[in-house]
């Protein structure tokens, strides 16, 4: 069994309907995109992702017909989301949002123990004080 498989087998996104979490995370990021359409580039650095990474993953999508590779200007590589990837998207994301559901409760449950007017109003104070103020930030141990 392929590493794949087994992480679809623990209920991560997509394990339901044959895709790879990297095929998820992939689809989810274009679906974002203005249009389902990004340059590769762009998708890269969004993901975290090395040219041959993503080089591969997208070679393996576009086989099965998730997503389209067109060329653009100045040697751009354009990536765009195509009905059968929006598709397969649709389809996985009830279940990961059962999968996250036990999450939720857990981050609300953090989120409202956070003092954020106190921080807002820390960092606002902050971004209001003159230039010069920044030299003692410094740390003189």
């Amino acid at each position: 069994m392929t590493a794949v498989a087994r992480r679809n087998r623990t209920g991560l996104p997509g394990a339901n309907n044959g895709l790879s979490t990297a095929d998820y995370t992939v689809l989810t990021v274009l679906s974002g995109a203005t249009g389902g359409r990004l340059r590769a580039f762009h998708l890269g650095a969004m993901m975290g992702w090395e040219k041959s990474r993503l080089h591969h993953q997208l070679t393996r999508m576009s086989k099965r017909g998730l997503v389209e590779r067109h060329s653009g200007e100045a040697r751009a590589v354009h990536v765009t989301l195509i009905q059968k990837g929006h598709e397969a998207l649709t389809e996985a994301a009830p279940s990961t949002v059962t999968t996250s559901a036990g999450c939720s409760s857990t981050a609300s449950a953090l989120s409202s123990s956070i003092n954020w007017p106190g921080i807002s109003a820390t960092v606002l104070a902050n971004l209001q004080r003159p230039d010069n103020a920044a030299d003692s930030c410094t740390d003189e141990n």
